[in-house]
């Protein structure tokens, strides 16, 4: 079922290509815990790529059926992963501890609005990971890798 959405992109002869540039939010910039970087294209190409492995996740009920549109994005700041902040307001939505860190991004926004984090960057490879990161025997929290594909 994932194979075919890859493998059908893959031969193709356009590759998926990538560029990075700008910083958004996930919520009112005055009040969010998430920054993310939208790709920039040219090409419907990586879009409609996502776009199919979405519809062959959720034809395989592997996705609860959902009509928002497709966000794709680059995370670069989640306080939901802030260590040792915990308490009702205060951070860390994750698990146990309920409470959410926010912080205004106004400024941060304004100030690499026009950055680019990279250019035309060639994908090479599809990781399918689990949502929800789980804390490795370093401590550090990862999402899990379920499948990858080679995209080249």
């Amino acid at each position: 079922m994932l194979s075919t959405a890859a493998n059908q992109d893959s031969k193709e002869k356009e590759e998926l290509r990538i560029t990075l540039k700008g910083l958004q939010s996930m919520h009112a910039p005055s009040s969010t815990s998430t920054l993310f970087v939208p790709p920039v294209t040219s090409s419907p190409t990586l879009l409609n790529f996502c776009q199919r492995l979405k519809d062959a996740f959720t034809k395989a009920e592997l996705l609860v059926p959902d009509d928002r549109p497709l966000l794709l994005h680059a995370t670069v700041v989640n306080t939901i992963y802030v260590p040792g902040v915990k308490g009702k307001g205060r951070g860390g939505g994750h698990g146990k501890r309920k409470g959410k860190l926010t912080f205004d991004a106004s400024e941060l926004l304004e100030d690499w609005e026009d950055f680019t984090w990279m250019e035309d960057v060639r994908i090479e490879r599809l990781n399918i990971c689990r949502m929800g990161a789980v804390k490795g025997e370093d401590g550090e929290e990862a999402y899990g890798i379920e499948a990858s594909v080679d995209m080249q």
